[in-house]
């Protein structure tokens, strides 16, 4: 099964790099389960926003609450991508975002037209791809 946004563990590191939560299109929310842990259940905006969520409040209320995971920003696929540069220069060269199927993994990898690449991530899932990428483009900061 394919995953359909980021994990309550990769929202919290996407906020530690400085990436908005304003930019999730997602959220994690945890509910109580009779169990020792709450059960966590991912939400759309639109149903956060129902619940009189924004995601300018997240940061808010995570601090808020007794429970840090109690709403945690989730990023799609399609929310990552917008995040990611379409094309990155590096010593005169561009590369251009590029993003395959192989096999049973995911790549997404910034390459020029020779194919060469300069970054490459390959992934079980798009959105491990695409979040990898991400935190592997902010760490090295060569995009900004």
């Amino acid at each position: 099964m394919i995953k359909d946004c980021t994990s309550v563990e990769q929202g919290r590191m996407l906020v530690a790099l400085g990436i908005s939560s304003s930019t999730a299109d997602k959220c994690w929310i945890a509910m109580e389960s009779g169990k020792d842990e709450p059960a966590l259940y991912p939400l759309s905006l639109e149903q956060a926003r129902e619940n009189r969520m924004t995601a300018d409040r997240f940061l808010t209320d995570i601090a808020k609450k007794s429970k840090p995971d109690a709403l945690t920003p989730a990023w799609s696929l399609t929310a990552l991508l917008d995040l990611l540069p379409s094309e990155i220069k590096d010593g005169g060269r561009v590369y251009s975002f590029r993003m395959n199927k192989i096999g049973d993994e995911y790549q997404i990898c910034y390459s020029d037209e020779d194919s060469h690449d300069l970054y490459s991530i390959l992934e079980d899932t798009p959105v491990n791809a695409a979040f990898k990428m991400l935190y592997l483009l902010n760490d090295i900061k060569e995009y900004n």
